[in-house]
């Protein structure tokens, strides 16, 4: 029965690497959502529900039942996919992606769902800038340089998309986990 991770924003599936580390059982799945360190498919939105998709799609090739674990931008995926009864499903736990119709945007997160702002935004979000925030969040500094060099242009237009998709994230979907 396979351990499924998700990752967040603006990371890879290199996020799990020290918590991999740590677990003693072969049979674990990162998977990488598209554009997140690796090629956007041609006509993929890269919306919220685009991402769900995805997943979904993702999920019907493993052999479950599946044990999800989502973080940040992943934890908002597992709940949705938990929420909307995605088969094989064993278990799920995230962390860090609220899904509360009272929860307020981060300032980084308003700032990326606002048109011309967000490019801005995006135009500081260089390798070396980035470098130094994964470091701060932990990462050792090679991993630190190599997530940040996963922060490219295909990168940043996802992550405009998939916030400017989900700007009502809440109103969208946590009727669903009741």
């Amino acid at each position: 029965m396979p351990a499924v991770f998700i990752h967040g924003v603006p990371d890879t599936p290199r996020v799990w690497a020290p918590l991999l580390a740590r677990l003693d059982r072969p049979d674990v799945v990162t998977l990488q959502l598209p554009g997140f360190g690796c090629p956007r498919p041609d006509g993929f939105a890269a919306t919220k529900e685009a991402y769900v998709n995805w997943l979904v799609a993702q999920l019907a090739t493993i052999d479950g039942p599946i044990d999800l674990v989502g973080h940040d931008w992943g934890c908002m995926l597992t709940l949705r996919l938990a929420s909307v009864g995605v088969p094989g499903l064993r278990s799920w736990a995230c962390g860090n992606g609220p899904l509360d119709p009272d929860y307020v945007w981060h300032d980084t997160a308003q700032l990326w769902q606002t048109p011309d702002v967000g490019e801005q935004v995006m135009a500081i979000m260089t390798p070396e800038a980035m470098t130094v925030l994964f470091e701060s969040e932990g990462f050792a500094p090679a991993d630190a340089a190599a997530e940040a060099a996963a922060v490219d242009d295909t990168m940043k237009g996802c992550i405009l998309a998939l916030y400017r998709s989900a700007v009502h994230v809440a109103d969208d979907w946590a009727a669903d986990l009741d």
